[in-house]
Order: C-alpha cells, then structure tokens, then sequence
C-alpha cells in the first residue's frame, strides 16, 4: 500500500516580524531575546517594536549578559515601553542587574536562573 504524506507551509507572514537573526524575534506578542547584549541585537528588538502594529507586552529572555552600556539601553527600552520579563533559561550580569529589573513584572520559570554579582560602581567599593 503506497502512503503519501503532504507538508503544507504556511507563509512566514502570519508573524508580524518573525524572526529578525537567530536572537531576536517577535513571536505572538512577545519579543524574544536570546544571546549576548549587543548593539546590535537591541536595535533588532526596537525594530521589530516600532514595526508592531499590536505592541508587544512581554520581553523573554536569555543572556548572560553583555556591556553595561548595552545592559543599560535595553533596561531603559523595557522600563519606557512598560514591557513583563520572562526570563528563560537564565539571565545573568547585566541582564540581571539592567533588564530584568527594569520589568513591569517579573516572571520566573521553574527551571530559570537569576545571577548578580555587582554592578557598573563595584571596582570602587573595594
């Protein structure tokens, strides 16, 4: 007996944004961020923000963080657009310290890993 299987594929325009690089993307109402805190990759998010039609409520993200400059404009990007953080698989140094603080809500996933340890003034304290 001859089976015969068919794939559909459905054009990647039912996402508004999709995937913009392999770390930032726009998926059902949620910006996702996964990798290092570049330049670069903030200006995918803001991108893919401003072109929303429905803004997106909800940063997701993964990183172990990046310069401190970048920390810091992602940090203000999420506090001025008043945007949840769902932190994935971890969020560590200045994703920690500038992101996640910045969140309207903070939500914690069972298996997710939250990590600080100092901030842009702790070579002075010592």
């Amino acid at each position: 007996m001859n089976k015969f299987f068919f794939i559909v594929f459905i054009g990647w325009s039912s996402f508004e944004a999709q995937s913009l690089n392999n770390n930032v993307y726009l998926k059902n109402n949620t910006l996702h961020y996964y990798g290092k805190i570049t330049e670069n990759n903030n200006e995918e998010l803001f991108t893919a923000y401003h072109k929303a039609s429905k803004k997106p409520s909800r940063l997701k993200i993964t990183s172990k963080g990046g310069d401190i400059k970048h920390g810091m404009a992602l940090g203000k990007f999420v506090w001025k657009n008043k945007l949840d953080i769902e932190v994935g698989e971890y969020c560590l140094s200045s994703c920690a310290n500038y992101v996640f603080t910045a969140g309207k809500r903070k939500i914690l996933n069972q298996t997710s890993t939250l990590g600080w340890h100092g901030g842009a003034a702790s070579e002075n304290l010592i």
